[in-house]
């Protein structure tokens, strides 16, 4: 019989789908179980004592034994006890009852020689040098896509308008927001608002809506149109 492990194990572990989807198991019982249907893979059965698996999951003997109770109410393990003449128990056989293709098991050898051929790409996100300046304070930083992408959803009148608003606003309050993308989304919304309806069902203009019937150079130059 090959030795089984009695440190903290290398390998990989696969958890059937009826299993792992089981609502009556607890977490680890499902950790359990997968760690047992390696061995039994591999050796035929596990052999390994509570300790073991206390051990290398941090937890006590009493939590062990509840997994296996939990397990054994499944019938989803058999436990075997090879006893001496005198009753104590020798060995025990903890045997998975669950199928799987243990063929699809990565292999850690080759995962670790693709990783080291081509490392993962990094995504990177345009930088403020990237982006170009819109608004009359030239501080709405827009890529190229974020800029096809609000004229895809909104006019170029009101994408002018939300930029020239979110522009104001941002050297008024000083503000310097991760993405002004996502940030002028608000302005957008103010843009697009309607205009009030008056009781006879038309809707009020700019002028009409401030009350006065007529205004100054200097009150329309700080009305929001």
């Amino acid at each position: 019989m090959l030795n089984q492990p009695e440190r903290k194990p290398d390998y990989f572990i696969q958890i059937p789908p009826e299993v792992l989807f089981e609502t009556k198991l607890s977490a680890g019982a499902k950790l359990f179980y997968g760690e047992v249907l390696f061995l039994t893979y591999t050796y035929g059965f596990c052999s390994q004592k509570n300790a073991y698996f206390a051990a290398n999951h941090r937890v006590s003997l009493r939590t062990v034994e509840n997994w296996i109770k939990e397990l054994k109410a499944l019938n989803l393990i058999k436990v075997e006890l090879i006893r001496k003449q005198n009753k104590e128990v020798e060995l025990r056989k903890i045997f998975a009852l669950a199928k799987i293709d243990f063929s699809k098991m990565p292999d850690l050898n080759q995962i670790s020689v693709q990783a080291e051929a081509s490392p993962p790409a990094r995504i990177t996100k345009p930088s403020q040098k990237q982006k170009k300046p819109y608004g009359a304070n030239q501080n709405v930083f827009l890529s190229d896509n974020e800029m096809e992408e609000l004229l895809k959803n909104h006019t170029k009148e009101q994408t002018d308008k939300a930029i020239e608003l979110y522009s104001e606003w941002k050297a008024d309050k000083g503000a310097n927001p991760r993405s002004d993308f996502n940030s002028m989304q608000w302005a957008l919304g103010e843009i697009e608002k309607p205009a009030p309806i008056t009781k006879s069902g038309r809707r009020l203009t700019a002028v009409q809506e401030s009350g006065c019937d007529e205004v100054s150079e200097e009150t329309l130059a700080n009305l929001p149109f």
